[in-house]
């Protein structure tokens, strides 16, 4: 909210069209990131229809656009950390704290997360004994 406040403040913009803006754009990156996450995974026209099936959802569109929640945000910032855990960890808990702290549900993920790490360092620890 404070940086809701200072973006409509800077710019001159409405306090009510910045607050409604920003799960929309989460919202818009969230779609993007699914697409990206899922192009290694699957076709493109998968990963596409994926992405653009959860942009023009309904139900996401009425929650963050009509109704204002701001549920997006910490969805996105869950996903990021999912997205991330690979290349740093640190970088991942910092990502996923920040969706902690725009909402409280973000940290059930936290466990599922640990022991998606927990399970890559065993991986890596078998993978240096086999070329010992």
């Amino acid at each position: 909210m404070a940086f809701s406040q200072w973006i409509s403040i800077r710019f001159n913009w409405s306090f009510l069209k910045v607050v409604r803006l920003a799960p929309i754009l989460a919202d818009s990156i969230v779609s993007l990131v699914l697409y990206k996450n899922l192009r290694s995974r699957t076709t493109h026209d998968q990963a596409f229809n994926t992405g653009f099936s959860y942009a023009l959802n309904p139900i996401s569109i009425y929650v963050c656009a009509y109704h204002g929640q701001f549920d997006a945000i910490p969805a996105l910032f869950t996903l990021l950390a999912f997205t991330l855990a690979k290349q740093s960890t640190l970088f991942a808990g910092s990502i996923l704290g920040f969706g902690i702290l725009n909402k409280s549900w973000p940290v059930l993920a936290f466990p599922f997360l640990l022991s998606n790490q927990k399970i890559s360092i065993q991986e890596n620890h078998i993978h240096q004994l086999n070329h010992s």
